[in-house]
């Protein structure tokens, strides 16, 4: 039988920030990440909501994958980012670019804060209905 190789690109966040690794996985082997945070192979999104107490503010999610006609996304039960969407009803889903990196950082470590502050780079534009 041949031994399959894997090859995953990682970024693994702790307290001491952030660490990419290139981490090779062979069929027998067990590999062990020392992370807070792990994020491999999905696409990191920007989800804008209507925020009470800022106006609006954005967070990050990693969980997300298409069925159908149907974007599924995963957003902790308990995060202030549901929180705020089950009382509006109001979100956005954007797809960042590699340039936002900083800004998807601070979005996705500091929950409840207001991050249309901390980043300048993102903008809200309010539509009419």
């Amino acid at each position: 039988m041949d031994t399959i190789v894997i090859v995953l690109a990682v970024i693994c966040y702790n307290k001491e920030g952030r660490e990419y690794k290139m981490v090779k996985i062979q069929q027998q082997d067990k590999v062990e990440l020392f992370t807070d945070k792990l994020y491999y192979g999905f696409p990191i999104l920007l989800l804008g909501y209507k925020d009470e107490k800022y106006g609006h503010n954005y967070t990050t999610i990693s969980s997300s994958y298409t069925l159908g006609d149907m974007l599924v996304i995963g957003v902790w039960k308990y995060g202030h980012a549901i929180k705020q969407i089950k009382s509006t009803g109001c979100f956005t889903l954007n797809v960042p670019s590699e340039e936002l990196m900083a800004e998807i950082e601070i979005c996705g470590f500091n929950s409840g804060d207001d991050k249309c502050k901390l980043t300048p780079k993102l903008t809200v534009t309010n539509s009419k209905k």
